[in-house]
């Protein structure tokens, strides 16, 4: 991750996260993940993946996982980052 994207003492923690499985995929297949943002709130970011496997690049899982940003020190909960946010626009923007 960039320098600076958690500026001070901010962080993400993982509120939530779900898979669920389409397919196997077995070793020694090379796998790739594609990655998304849903949902981009004051103080959470909601991400979806798929997993593709083998060859022909075939879904074999997708899901969701939310991270919710935190002042580390105290636990509380702040809003996300201005420079995050930048940085996740910008790969919204490149992708659609």
């Amino acid at each position: 991750m960039p320098a600076g994207l958690y500026p001070g003492q901010a962080g993400a923690l993982c509120l939530s996260s779900q898979c669920q499985y389409i397919a196997h995929a077995v070793f020694p297949e090379a796998i790739a993940v594609g990655l998304r943002v849903i949902k981009m709130g004051r103080s959470s970011v909601t991400y979806g993946l798929s997993v593709y496997a083998g060859e022909t690049q075939r879904r074999v899982a997708h899901g969701q996982f939310v991270h919710v940003f935190i002042e580390r020190s105290t636990q509380q909960v702040v809003p996300v980052p201005s420079a995050f946010k930048q940085a996740l626009q910008q790969l919204m923007d490149d992708m659609g």
